[in-house]
Parts: C-alpha cells; sequence; structure tokens
C-alpha cells in the first residue's frame, strides 16, 4: 500500500498545470492550460465549469446536482496530482464535496477521490455504470471558506489521497476503468446559491 514517503518520490514529468488564469471569464472547454502535454484539452462532462478573470480560478454554476470536467494526461497511474480548492462559505445540507476524478470513461464511469462536508470525510470512490461505491474514507472536518490542498497519487492500482497531512489508501479493483487516462474535478453543493474553488492544478507522471 503507499505511504507518505513513497508518494512523492522522484520529481517526475509535469504533463497538466493550470492556473486558470483568463483576462475575461471563459468557459473551461475554451479555456488553454499552461501546461497540457497531451494537448486535447478540457472537456465539461457535466455542469457549466467558468474560468473565472478576477479570482484566476476555476468555478462550477451552483445548483447542478454533481458537475465533472475532464481532461486526457497520457498515463493511468501518475505520481503526484495537486490543486488548492477553498469550500464554500454556505454548504448544501443533503451533500456538498470537490476533488479529483481520475481513470475517467464518463459521467458514469470514474475514481473519485474527494472531501465531503456533510459526513466530514476524505472519500476515495467508483462509479461503475452509474453506481457508487466507497472503497476507503477517514474522518476529516471541512469548514466554510477553507482552503484545502489535495494530492493524490497512483501506482499501479494502489491510490493515496491527502488533504492537508490527512491521508487515505486503497486498492484501485474497477477492471474496466483501469486503463483510463483522463483525469479532472468533480463538485458538487446543490442546492446552495456558493461554488467550491479550484486552482493551481498540477499533474505529475
Amino acid at each position: 500500500m503507499l505511504t507518505l514517503a513513497n508518494r512523492v518520490g522522484g520529481s517526475g514529468v509535469l504533463v497538466l498545470k493550470d492556473t486558470f488564469t483568463e483576462g475575461s471569464n471563459t468557459a473551461l472547454a475554451s479555456h488553454s492550460p499552461d501546461v497540457d502535454l497531451v494537448g486535447g484539452g478540457w472537456t465539461e462532462g457535466s455542469g457549466s465549469w467558468t474560468v473565472v478573470a478576477s479570482t484566476d480560478d476555476l468555478q462550477v454554476s451552483a445548483g447542478t446536482t454533481h458537475s465533472l470536467c475532464n481532461l486526457d494526461i497520457g498515463s493511468n497511474v501518475f505520481r503526484r496530482a495537486f490543486a488548492r480548492v477553498t469550500s464554500p462559505s454556505t454548504f448544501a445540507t443533503t451533500s456538498s464535496n470537490c476533488g479529483f476524478v481520475f481513470r475517467y470513461a464518463d459521467t458514469n464511469n470514474f475514481y473519485l477521490a474527494d472531501l465531503e462536508q456533510v459526513s466530514a470525510t476524505l472519500r476515495l470512490r467508483k462509479r461503475v455504470g452509474g453506481t457508487y461505491t466507497t472503497l476507503n474514507s477517514t474522518s476529516f472536518t471541512v469548514s466554510a471558506s477553507t482552503q484545502f490542498d489535495l494530492t493524490l497519487s497512483v501506482y499501479g492500482d494502489e491510490v493515496l489521497f491527502d488533504v492537508d497531512g490527512t491521508s487515505v489508501s486503497a486498492t484501485l479493483d474497477a477492471a474496466g476503468l483501469n486503463s483510463n487516462t483522463d483525469f479532472g474535478f468533480r463538485s458538487q453543493n446543490n442546492p446552495t446559491a456558493k461554488t467550491w474553488i479550484m486552482d493551481d492544478l498540477e499533474v505529475y507522471v
């Protein structure tokens, strides 16, 4: 199983970097990352994603049950994916979460590493055929209007998710997903008018 020590071994190759900077508000699908080694650009799988010029970050329209965006990083394993996310000032009462999707095939088939405010957990999950299954989770308090540093590492079929020093790990067991190389974000804060904020994304393989 992965440990915090070996997840950062070596610097790796930077395949994706995005500081989400634009001169005016721009739909994510029309935005170009700072570094995109594969070169396919962003796809908005669900929801309406915007690079917000005034704050240089990525936000998604509120009121969506859940929102997904993805981009091909050219590998199904990676040394480190890093991003900063900021929680909403007002949380939904039913579910409020944000994190990474990886080995993403479509909106019904992917792995997910996220932090969830309502249940106060870090979670590693899979979605296969539209059904979510939790692989592992650990307790984690998510406060409003707070920035969190997210790090995700995948070696073979082992995954480690770390948020500000609290980590959870699991074995990836959905064979049908394991060759997929798309990576991205998933966000949910329905039905409030506030959104999670994502920024400073980097992925090394």
